[in-house]
């Protein structure tokens, strides 16, 4: 077999036979893609006939203008392992050739955070680039690093004397599941409305979610005197990587510092289970850095890296 003839971009054919070489993120996996109502996913691939396996894939739901990998998702992106850079090149250029015979106007490719793979994010951003993309938002996203040092040893001196007094004043960290989501969601909403922040996602939205992928959704509380002051919902973006999606508290309880208490369990989890990285996601809107966020994830131990979304015109 020709090397020509051993490698081909496919566009929606059934590749039920070939094993992938990388492990897909959550947002990747069919039962998240069904979520999606009104969209149906347009799957972009590299085979390798010979070995039967998929080497690169990027899955866009598409309107009759755009398409994007992916909309409503933290991220989409194009994935791959040990390919050539001429690979990924020529697969960015297929994709180009594909969207245009389809008459669509606009493609939008949003990066995961560097955290999720550096290297290959640099691989794809050159070649993005190269192709004639434009970096449309330059995010600034916060993680922290899940390791043998204590919680209280990563943070700032101010956030650990709060975390000292949350757990003088006895606050518990726990994760609810079952009929106590709902309980948690509401909270979550009203804290939202409490501080004019958008719910992006319904209750019914993330039942479905929660129903799916019943491993990937993780809701945890802080209480005091069994009253839930700070919630948030966690999911397993990756096998490694938990990402702290709905964090809130509530205002009234400010003084007890319920976020870093909550922070604190939710790092004591990913150690329990072993989870390398603990995402707080990104810390800008409209590329613009939120400053007090920005400076409350560092001072949990938060370290900052680039998400970036890339955008082709086609018109």
């Amino acid at each position: 077999m020709k090397p020509d003839d051993r490698y081909s971009v496919v566009i929606n054919e059934h590749t039920s036979g070939y094993q992938k070489v990388f492990t897909p993120y959550l947002y990747n996996l069919p039962e998240f893609l069904a979520l999606k109502e009104g969209y149906k996913p347009v799957y972009c691939e590299l085979l390798d006939l010979k070995e039967k396996t998929v080497l690169i894939q990027a899955i866009f739901l598409c309107d009759d203008i755009t398409a994007v990998s992916l909309p409503q998702a933290p991220f989409g992106g194009i994935h791959y392992h040990h390919v050539s850079i001429g690979m990924v090149k020529n697969f960015v250029l297929k994709i180009i050739t594909y969207f245009i015979s389809r008459d669509l106007k606009k493609i939008i490719i949003k990066n995961p955070a560097d955290i999720y793979n550096q290297e290959q994010n640099t691989i794809i951003t050159n070649c993005l680039v190269n192709a004639g993309f434009v970096i449309s938002n330059f995010d600034i996203n916060h993680h922290i690093d899940i390791d043998q040092t204590v919680f209280s040893k990563k943070i700032h001196k101010m956030e650990n004397r709060k975390l000292i007094r949350a757990i003088k004043a006895k606050l518990d960290f726990q994760e609810v599941a079952g009929k106590e989501i709902a309980e948690v969601y509401n909270f979550i909403s009203e804290c939202r409305d409490e501080k004019k922040t958008n719910m992006n996602i319904t209750f019914d939205q993330l039942a479905q979610a929660v129903n799916r992928l019943p491993e990937k959704y993780k809701f945890f509380i802080a209480s005091f005197h069994g009253k839930i002051i700070a919630a948030t919902v966690a999911v397993f973006a990756y096998d490694s990587i938990l990402y702290n999606y709905l964090p809130a508290s509530s205002l009234a309880y400010n003084k007890l510092s319920p976020m870093v208490f909550l922070l604190s369990g939710l790092y004591d989890y990913c150690r329990s289970k072993e989870v390398k990285i603990l995402d707080l996601g990104i810390s800008s809107l409209d590329n613009k850095p939120q400053e007090s966020l920005v400076l409350f994830k560092e001072r949990v131990g938060g370290r900052a890296t680039l998400k970036l979304t890339f955008q082709l015109s086609l018109a």
